[in-house]
């Protein structure tokens, strides 16, 4: 339920970025580093507030603000339009100002839940022409604090806040252009793996009375698929 009086959130933002590029007739190299600073004011949080015939009742209500902060480098090259590469990484801090209740049986506590301190991303690409590229690209999400819930026969009695697993989610594709010319057009085969290396979630909750909420990492395990594509080409 909404608490009475709910206000609503506003944010005051504050970053600045250095940027650099060097460029040649071979190559493009260049990183952006860029620090920021979000301080929201009357911010919303969930807190038990009793319960009834149908379990616990948690209400909507206004904290203290809370403070999100941090820095991200970014860099990326490219060479002869054959090769290129994205990569980004971030370090940041997430906390309420004042602490907060997740559960009726724990502390208060200050730092978000389900937010990591670091996470990045990469993306290379081939072009050997035309015809063929490939692709490999990869999510890193670092560790985060969790709530876990009683309830599921395996859980514990009690509610828990955990720390999950680091998950370095990779994808690999691949690509094969058939060009049909007398329709100025092709077909573009793609093959390819997400999830590379089955970075995934192993302790999930089970039965009627599970932690529904108790997910996290990425959204699939290994997955291999299949794709044929219609494209116009010059």
């Amino acid at each position: 339920k909404l608490a009475d009086g709910l206000r609503a959130e506003k944010s005051q933002s504050y970053s600045a970025s250095v940027n650099y590029d060097n460029a040649t007739e071979k190559y493009i190299v260049g990183f952006t580093l860029e620090g920021f600073n979000t301080r929201l004011n009357d911010a919303f949080v969930l807190e038990e507030s009793g319960n009834d015939e149908f379990g616990l009742i948690y209400e909507k209500r206004n904290s203290s603000g809370s403070v999100v902060k941090g820095i991200t480098l970014e860099i990326r090259g490219n060479y002869r339009r054959k090769i290129q590469l994205e990569a980004g990484y971030t370090l940041q801090s997430s906390n309420f100002v004042s602490p907060v209740s997740y559960s009726g049986s724990l502390d208060s506590r200050k730092n978000y839940l389900r937010t990591p301190d670091s996470y990045g991303y990469y993306t290379l690409t081939i072009n050997t022409g035309k015809v063929i590229s490939a692709s490999l690209s990869g999510i890193y999400t670092g560790t985060m604090e969790i709530l876990h819930a009683a309830g599921a026969p395996e859980n514990p009695l009690t509610d828990k806040i955990l720390t999950t697993p680091s998950f370095f989610e990779n994808n690999l594709k691949v690509s094969f252009l058939t060009k049909i010319r007398s329709f100025n057009s092709g077909i573009e085969t793609s093959a390819g793996i997400k999830n590379l290396f089955n970075e995934y979630q192993n302790d999930f909750d089970t039965g009627k009375n599970r932690d529904s909420n108790y997910i996290y990492g990425p959204a699939f395990p290994r997955m291999f698929y299949l794709s044929i594509k219609l494209k116009s080409i010059n």
